[in-house]
């Protein structure tokens, strides 16, 4: 009797641990907002486009008070007694903002500071608001001669009397493709154009893409000659210091790079450059995000927003996301709606562009 008495006792206290443990827990902190998707609004005067987020930090269901909140990288406000908080936002243009705690110093759940765990729990809540142009598919057919393939045909939703800033002219440009010394082409490679005994680069490209193609966003003005320079790899190569390229007036120029199989210094004969009839297009595209790599293409939107994407049946079949990015395409041909932009030549959507559209079926009724 007395061993059946001990051995109840005990699991009698087991039981009550693993309550106590149960009753503990993992708290859960969440960050919510009065919408979390919004639509672009056009530019106004009276700053119209301009929009109150407003949204709540609970933790375990309960308001947090006075937390810290990060709105993106640019606004940092507190919540109130009942957890929550506002900040104005720009409506004007695709964006994706993410919302985080900053800090939990003054922060409390029901008057009371909170202990670290609860402030772990905290920590991990975040959020994200997208303002996009909101997608309508209006039909989705059999690609003619390619039965793997469908054709679907959408539209970005505008305003009235509004256009969709898709590509158009922006500027003559300066592109180029940049190569190994095997003749392989370079990716993540950041040229640099610099004045003579300057402190720093007059201008630089964004890293070049998987072909090794590169772009600079802006060309010096003012400045007739420059020198050259490659950053990649924590390795600079340099132009030879007595050779300028010319910058071009009223045309594009085209400045292929070959970088050298031994030492850090660019001769003349690595560079290949020529005039080109071609300009800068810049603008926002629609891309497909599927979670896996898919080869598709886009048509540049008309100014009602029409576009028409074609992919495998079987990537559309899974209910992939749609994105809008800001997009620079340097042309040879001008570039006009309708135009089909294959998908190595749209990036993928970066940390602040709107990357998980869902597209709505047009219902018959409408």
């Amino acid at each position: 009797m007395k061993n059946t008495g001990w051995l109840l006792l005990m699991m009698l206290l087991l039981v009550l641990t693993a309550c106590g443990t149960e009753v503990s827990g993992e708290h859960h902190g969440t960050i919510t907002f009065l919408q979390s998707e919004l639509p672009v609004k056009a530019w106004q005067m009276d700053n119209s486009h301009m929009t109150k987020l407003q949204g709540q930090v609970l933790l375990d269901n309960q308001p947090v008070a006075r937390a810290s909140v990060a709105i993106s990288t640019v606004k940092t406000v507190e919540t109130d007694l009942s957890g929550r908080f506002d900040a104005v936002i720009d409506q004007s243009q695709p964006l994706k903002i993410p919302v985080h705690i900053q800090s939990l110093d003054k922060a409390t759940v029901q008057g009371k500071d909170l202990d670290q765990p609860m402030k772990d729990a905290m920590k991990m809540a975040e959020a994200e608001l997208q303002i996009a142009y909101p997608i309508t598919i209006k039909s989705v057919v059999a690609s003619p001669g390619h039965p793997d393939q469908v054709e679907v045909h959408a539209q970005a939703q505008l305003e009235t009397k509004t256009f969709f800033p898709a590509p158009m002219f922006d500027r003559y440009g300066w592109y180029g493709i940049i190569k190994d010394g095997g003749g392989q082409p370079v990716k993540g490679a950041v040229i640099e154009l610099w004045e003579e005994e300057g402190m720093e680069p007059l201008t630089s490209s964004e890293p070049s893409g998987a072909n090794g193609g590169y772009l600079f966003e802006a060309i010096p003005k003012n400045v007739e000659a420059v020198s050259l320079r490659v950053q990649i790899n924590q390795m600079t190569y340099a132009l030879q210091q007595n050779i300028l390229l010319t910058i071009p007036s009223q045309t594009s120029l085209e400045a292929d790079i070959t970088l050298p199989k031994h030492g850090l210094e660019l001769a003349s004969s690595m560079l290949r450059t020529r005039l080109l009839p071609g300009a800068v297009y810049q603008g926002i595209m629609i891309g497909v995000s599927s979670g896996q790599s898919v080869t598709y293409t886009s048509t540049v939107p008309t100014k009602d927003g029409a576009f028409l994407l074609t992919m495998p049946k079987k990537v559309w079949e899974e209910h992939p996301h749609l994105y809008e990015t800001k997009i620079r395409l340097f042309q040879a041909s001008p570039l006009q709606a309708g135009d089909v932009i294959p998908s190595e030549r749209i990036p993928p959507a970066r940390i602040y562009e709107p990357d998980h559209i869902q597209a709505q079926l047009k219902s018959s009724s409408s």
